[in-house]
Parts: structure tokens; sequence; C-alpha cells
């Protein structure tokens, strides 16, 4: 299981979900919580929040970008098309990270 938001709704849904040997990835920062406990998850379940390092190594990742060593492909669309983009991107359309714009005129 994937938690792109992380808000309480989705970790109250994704925890009633879960089963023997699930493996629930958190990677939004909505602030949703969960208490992981002996008992509290089925048995073999893993969960894991993918954000981790400190701010001088995100400074130093900073720097690697900043030197052209990393390079992040990215397409944007005005956000009336957020239907159509989560299509081509459920079916392997968009190269790299899709961003919604919202027209701010």
């Amino acid at each position: 299981m994937l938690d792109c938001v992380g808000v309480q709704p989705t970790f109250d849904l994704e925890a009633m979900l879960l089963g023997r040997n699930s493996i629930w990835t958190i990677v939004g920062l909505g602030g949703g919580h969960r208490d992981v406990r002996a008992g509290s998850t089925p048995y073999g379940c893993t969960v894991s929040i993918t954000y981790w390092g400190s701010r001088v190594e995100l400074m130093e990742v900073i720097a690697v970008a900043r030197n052209g060593h990393i390079h992040a492909e990215v397409a944007e669309y005005p956000l009336d098309q957020a239907v159509e983009v989560y299509a081509k991107s459920k079916a392997g359309q968009i190269k790299g990270r899709a961003v919604l714009v919202p027209d701010l005129r």
C-alpha cells in the first residue's frame, strides 16, 4: 500500500485494509498518525516512511543538483487536465514526474 497523502482519513482506511505480510509505505506528509505496536497491525506487516536525512544532507544533495549531476524529469500540466494526466500516469505514458499547475490569473 502506498500513501502519497498522509492525512488521517487515508491512514485510517489503510490501517483497515492491511493484511498479513503487507507493506505500507507512507510518502505523504499530511499529518496523519497511527500507533504501531505489537497487535496493532497484522503479522508480518512492514510500515515505512520514505523521508529521511538531515538538513546538512539535504544541502549536499542540492549542491550536487546545482552542479548538474542530478536531473529531475518534470512535465507540467494545467490543473484542469488532472483526470487525463492521472490516466496517462496510470498507463505509464508520463516520463518522470507530472506536476499539475493551477491557473492563477
